[in-house]
């Protein structure tokens, strides 16, 4: 069976608060800092999901790193602890 997980970007958390699965993009976190300095400075924002977000997923945002920025504007390190911060489910979990 196929599991459909909306893709949420940053400014549309508080829309999908009751949603009970979601899948987030660092790219969408990582936006208003790379506009401003050209990359994360420190971490990437954490995100504020409710307890009904049940199954939360990742996307490491590549597409709109590639395309729009050239590179990743945050390293490797920020990004894993960007998720640990909220917590995604292992795929042997979900």
């Amino acid at each position: 069976m196929i599991t459909f997980y909306p893709t949420v970007a940053r400014d549309e958390v508080s829309r999908y608060c009751n949603t009970p699965r979601i899948l987030l993009v660092a790219s969408s976190f990582a936006a208003a800092e790379v506009r401003k300095y050209g990359r994360v400075r420190r971490a990437l924002p954490v995100p504020n999901l409710s307890e009904s977000v049940v199954e939360r997923g990742a996307d490491c945002g590549g597409f709109v790193a590639t395309f729009k920025w050239g590179d990743y504007p945050y390293m490797p390190d920020q990004y894993v602890n960007w998720l640990r911060s909220w917590s995604p489910l292992e795929p042997e979990e979900a």
